[in-house]
């Protein structure tokens, strides 16, 4: 620093080197005539090794043709291009590190002529950092403003759609009522929800709000086929903007929309369902969407698995009721039907015991009759019982073997000619010509034909018929039929004489109800079938319906 004579100023120099900014001097040339200690703080430079450089040193390259152009228009115009006065650059450290700089500008003519210009560099970097942090934090707390705001409105919404509608009594009420909201809200056409079907392992239509010819219930959409299908596989939304160039199942969605999304509907990190939204007009759907089709599917989901627990529930206490009513209903068919051959039991066996009665060889005999009669009806009342609950176990076994249909019908009828004849009944039975042979538990299906015939005759009256029918049935089948002249079963009665423990009002108490329930287990364990046709005051048909077997071929 040198004085107004040319001297150097003391004072400016004692001012320089304590000045925590870095005062530098350039010539036109931009070489550095001085520098002072504070440049090596801010620079890594020592003063000497600056001075007589030029000041491209700390310029970046990127810039240093702007400094020469900018130094050279002055010197030819004295037009300055920036402000020399707080102007903030980026500067150059020894080591190759940018750093902020505020600097302002002076210049001087020496008594020589000669122009220098000075400078008092500020390294900035901490007010910088501090201001960007400032920055980040102002545009942090817009963005949570505008998320705030964001979430104000799709709180608003979700409550706008689901408030009213999970108030709805059932869950198709709500199902539906969502969705009707759910559109209005979102300004589409339709809006559906699609259930997945374990058994089919495909989706299924359960509600939907929008043009009646997309409701259609018994469309199935097998899952990873179509949007929706891909939707229920993947678990991932989508967003199809232009129906007509994507592969839709079916072709009403994408003749009648143009643009749809579908987000799956999960319950426990398992796809049960989607929800589908589509509209008329090509639209694109974005984030907010989504993410309010999202919320609305975890209330379904939610809204789902409570009317499914709900239902379990009620399931479970009528499966619990009619366990305990069927309970009361062994017990008291047992005791009832064991207790007249108990007592008959009892009281033969008191008359062989008794000392005072003297009783004949044939007395006797009469007696050992009826206790074997008795302990007879007792041991199959027990086989009966047996049989029902192997058969609600799944365990009834059978042995299968190749047989003659007819034979079976044959063997069956000669077993009950003794108890038509003795109540006037004329039982017969009819083949009909070139059957197959059937593939069966022979034991079994003869229970089952006695169970219908012990029927037919027990409530035919004297004078009646009964005859066993054998014919062909669908797909090479063979169907076994008992008809009888009874008093037949009235309509309302018909579809529960299958049904464990069922009677008819008119024959209530004439047994124990359990035999039609095993011909149907039966039948069931041969994948076969029954039926019933009847009208009262004209007689009844059973049918045991037995399919071809090709180990009989």
């Amino acid at each position: 620093m040198t004085s107004g004579d040319g001297r150097p100023d003391g004072r400016f120099e004692a001012l320089a080197r304590s000045a925590p900014d870095a005062i530098l001097t350039i010539d036109a040339e931009s070489i550095v005539l001085s520098a002072n200690p504070a440049v090596e703080r801010i620079f890594g430079y020592e003063p000497e090794e600056l001075i007589g450089r030029s000041l491209h040193v700390l310029i970046p390259e990127r810039m240093r043709h702007s400094h020469d152009t900018g130094v050279e228009h002055y010197l030819a115009t004295g037009k300055r291009n920036v402000p020399w006065t707080g102007l903030l650059l980026p500067a150059v450290r020894k080591d190759g590190s940018e750093i902020p700089v505020e600097i302002s500008f002076g210049e001087f003519i020496e008594p020589n002529g000669r122009r220098v210009f000075s400078g008092f560099v500020r390294d900035v970097s901490e007010r910088v950092r501090y201001e960007r942090d400032l920055e980040a934090a102002r545009a942090a707390a817009v963005a949570a403003r505008h998320q705030a705001e964001a979430a104000l409105r799709e709180l608003r919404a979700i409550g706008r759609i689901t408030d009213v509608a999970i108030g709805r009594s059932t869950y198709d009420e709500m199902l539906h009522e969502l969705l009707a909201r759910l559109s209005e809200e979102l300004s589409v056409d339709e809006a559906s929800v699609l259930l997945v079907d374990d058994a089919s392992r495909s989706l299924v239509m359960s509600a939907t709000h929008g043009p009646s010819e997309l409701a259609d219930p018994t469309k199935r959409i097998p899952i990873g086929s179509g949007i929706a299908g891909r939707v229920a596989a993947t678990g991932e939304p989508v967003v199809i903007e232009d129906l007509s160039r994507t592969e839709v199942v079916g072709t009403r969605l994408a003749a009648r929309m143009s643009s749809t999304a579908v987000v799956p509907v999960r319950n426990e990190n398992r796809v049960v369902g989607v929800l589908r939204v589509s509209s008329r007009e090509r639209r694109a759907f974005g984030p907010e969407d989504i993410r309010l089709l999202e919320i609305v599917a975890d209330r379904m989901a939610g809204a789902l698995a409570r009317t499914r627990l709900f239902e379990a529930e009620r399931r479970a206490r009528e499966e619990a009721e009619q366990a305990r009513h069927a309970r009361d209903e062994v017990l008291s068919i047992v005791s009832h039907d064991l207790r007249n051959p108990v007592s008959t039991v009892a009281m033969s066996a008191a008359l062989l015991r008794d000392p005072e009665l003297t009783l004949s060889d044939e007395e006797r005999l009469v007696q050992l009759d009826v206790i074997a009669r008795s302990a007879e009806r007792m041991n199959r009342l027990i086989r009966d019982l047996l049989d029902v609950a192997r058969i609600e176990r799944g365990s009834l076994t059978i042995d299968c073997r190749c047989h003659d249909a007819g034979a079976l019908a044959a063997e069956a009828c000669d077993s009950f000619q003794g108890v038509a004849q003795e109540k006037s009944l004329v039982l017969g039975y009819e083949v009909a010509d070139g059957l197959p042979k059937v593939y069966v538990d022979r034991d079994r299906i003869l229970q089952a034909l006695s169970n219908f015939l012990n029927n037919s005759v027990k409530f035919t009256p004297a004078g009646g018929r009964v005859v066993v029918t054998v014919r062909g049935a669908p797909d090479r089948g063979v169907r076994f039929d008992v008809t009888d002249t009874g008093p037949g079963i009235a309509p309302d009665e018909l579809p529960h004489v299958f049904t464990r423990f069922w009677q008819a009002r008119r024959t209530a108490h004439l047994g124990t109800g359990l035999g039609l329930s095993i011909v149907k287990g039966i039948a069931v364990a041969h994948r076969g079938t029954v039926d019933v046709q009847s009208e009262v005051g004209h007689g009844s048909t059973f049918s045991l319906v037995l399919p071809f077997s090709a180990e009989c071929a």
